[in-house]
């Protein structure tokens, strides 16, 4: 089974370079061009299965990606970050680095990596694992897409931060219980 991560088109948060978490912030005009533009890409494929996280950004780009898809889930465990109280704020008014230099903490009240790990881990073992599917999508969030790349390699706390772009897709394979990366960060660069 192939599993297709696509991270939302650019958001007001993107721009306005604050920490959006899961505050339902929209996606802007590049956006949504963004989406319109991986169209042809997703509508090449047959999708056995649609899921998006409930967040309007995820949402709004796959209703322009696969427009004539069936969701089959909107579901808040695919969501972006908890980022607790510094939802909105402006990335360097506040440092979310510890001392130590991970972001294995909540001391915002957020979440930290190996909680949204786990919610990644319930997701997957509930709604893909066990399923058969040729072709799945999931309409998701930067943190959701890195966080299963570093379920990949094994790194389940003190993440390796991967660059994904706005609207770009990671491509995972799930064969015989095990996991591996298909394709990394493709898509249609319009900014």
């Amino acid at each position: 089974m192939k599993v297709f991560f696509i991270r939302h088109g650019q958001s007001e948060a993107n721009v306005g370079k604050f920490h959006s978490g899961q505050s339902d912030v929209k996606l802007t005009e590049l956006g949504k061009e963004q989406a319109k533009a991986i169209a042809p890409i997703l509508e090449s494929i047959t999708f056995d299965r649609v899921y998006t996280s409930d967040l309007s950004r995820a949402i709004d780009t796959q209703q322009l990606a696969l427009k004539d898809a069936k969701v089959d889930l909107r579901s808040p465990m695919i969501r972006e970050y908890n980022v607790g109280s510094i939802e909105r704020l402006p990335h360097g008014t506040v440092n979310v680095l510890n001392s130590n230099g991970d972001r294995d903490y909540t001391p915002y009240g957020g979440e930290n990596h190996e909680m949204v790990i786990s919610r990644l881990k319930e997701f997957l073992q509930k709604y893909i694992e066990n399923d058969n599917c040729k072709n799945v999508a999931i309409f998701t969030h930067y943190g959701v897409m890195n966080a299963m790349m570093n379920l990949l390699i094994g790194k389940t706390s003190h993440f390796i931060e991967f660059p994904i772009n706005n609207c770009y897709i990671l491509v995972f394979e799930y064969l015989d219980g095990k996991w591996s990366l298909f394709s990394f960060n493709y898509g249609v660069k319009l900014d």
